[in-house]
């Protein structure tokens, strides 16, 4: 068997000055930054362990499922070849923060679509004219609703004298700009205004001699307030819309009979269905003060209706909101311009109106008795009125609440 050539010995001369010949056999390395001789060369690593050598570090034992290991890791499983997989310690937490998110996102989703929902069904039912027409006022803080209930009998049984179409009700529905309640208040039908174009005669006259868009005209030139929007409905559409919330408690103190109105009902308070309320808002005979007791039970009517409109068990509720949403968007008539904000916000100063900070009162009255070629009127007491419009123009509701105040006190 041929001899193995014995390998070749470096000379000393030659052997590097950082380790045994041996062991070392390639250029030494150098620190970065520097080139040349100026580099310096690292200092020899220690001597390489001696074969058969053993070292006295000892591996920890592997943590079982479920526990930490020295390091505070908790293994998820312990795979065959005897490793450890180990996961994130918050996993489980993670999951639940993302289970909320999930959650919330929904929450929030179903918080701005259920509205929209409910009011692109309201808007989309709407029946619309050009109510407003160019107006001489100009703007003024807040934004003002007029509601008018028409008297007309289309779809009812209900018999009347009235010739023509003519309001039953007016009321002015101020919505502050900043917030804070809102202010509902009834004029008087029989209110003797000067209508722009013809002459001075009750207030609802106007709405028979050019329709919505007078009505708006002599309103606001008798107030100097700006209407902002226009609601009106009929009889129909009233009784529908208390039907459709599921009927209004009222208490009334004392019972009421009038054949005029079909009302014939008991004092205390009961639950009425859209025919019995809308009697109950349109009864002015058997009351000793006549239309401006009218007036408090229509707006006393619209407030409870508001509030059953707009409360948690209805809202909550899509297979009763939405039927709710369609009826009433059914039932009432707005101008051509109204928006889904519009709508919106009307909403919220009906709720607000009928809220216990709300403020209700009817337009300051100096008599009701007085006899002219229009029959018998009633006159507005000047200077309460005027601070009255003075306020509402001003967009101050809490000069409005002193006065309406002040006009409780006096009718108690």
């Amino acid at each position: 068997m041929p001899s193995q050539p014995e390998p070749r010995r470096v000379p000393a001369a030659e052997e590097p000055r950082w380790g045994p010949s041996t062991t070392y056999r390639s250029r030494p390395r150098v620190l970065r930054g520097g080139t040349g001789d100026d580099r310096r060369q690292l200092p020899p690593p220690s001597s390489p362990r001696p074969a058969g050598a053993t070292t006295d570090r000892r591996e920890p034992p592997l943590p079982r499922p479920g526990e930490r290991d020295a390091r505070g890791r908790v293994p998820l499983e312990r795979p065959p070849s005897g490793g450890t997989t180990y996961g994130r310690r918050t996993s489980a937490r993670v999951r639940r923060r993302r289970t909320v998110a999930v959650v919330a996102l929904l929450l929030v989703a179903a918080l701005v679509v259920y509205p929209v929902v409910l009011g692109t069904t309201a808007l989309g039912a709407l029946q619309r004219e050009d109510a407003l027409g160019a107006s001489a006022v100009s703007g003024t803080p807040g934004h003002t609703y007029l509601l008018v209930g028409s008297d007309s009998r289309e779809g009812t049984t209900i018999g009347g004298d009235a010739e023509g179409e003519r309001t039953d009700s007016i009321i002015m529905l101020h919505v502050p700009r900043w917030g804070g309640p809102s202010v509902l208040v009834s004029i008087p039908r029989d209110s003797y205004v000067a209508v722009p174009g013809y002459y001075e005669t009750k207030i609802n006259a106007a709405f028979s001699l050019g329709g919505a868009p007078l009505l708006v005209d002599t309103v606001e030139q008798a107030t100097g307030v700006k209407i902002d929007d226009y609601v009106e409905t009929g009889f129909t559409g009233f009784a529908d819309v208390v039907d459709a919330v599921g009927g209004v408690e009222m208490c009334p103190e004392t019972a009421i009979v009038d054949p005029k109105a079909r009302l014939d009902i008991e004092a205390g308070c009961q639950l009425m269905d859209g025919d019995t309320a809308l009697g109950y808002a349109r009864t002015r005979y058997e009351d000793p003060r006549g239309d401006i007791g009218r007036g408090d039970r229509q707006r006393e009517l619209m407030s409870a209706i508001a509030a059953k409109g707009t409360s948690p068990s209805l809202l909550l509720n899509p297979f009763r909101a939405v039927p709710t949403a369609g009826a009433a968007g059914g039932a009432l008539t707005v101008d051509d311009s109204t928006g889904l904000w519009d709508l919106a916000t009307f909403a919220r100063g009906m709720r607000s109106a009928s809220s216990a900070d709300g403020i209700s009162m009817t337009v300051p009255v100096a008599r009701s008795d007085r006899i002219t070629n229009s029959g018998q009127v009633v006159d507005w007491d000047e200077a309460q009125a005027d601070a009255l419009w003075t306020a509402l123009r001003e967009d101050d509701t809490d000069a409005v609440r002193a006065i309406a105040e002040a006009q409780e006190a006096q009718v108690s």
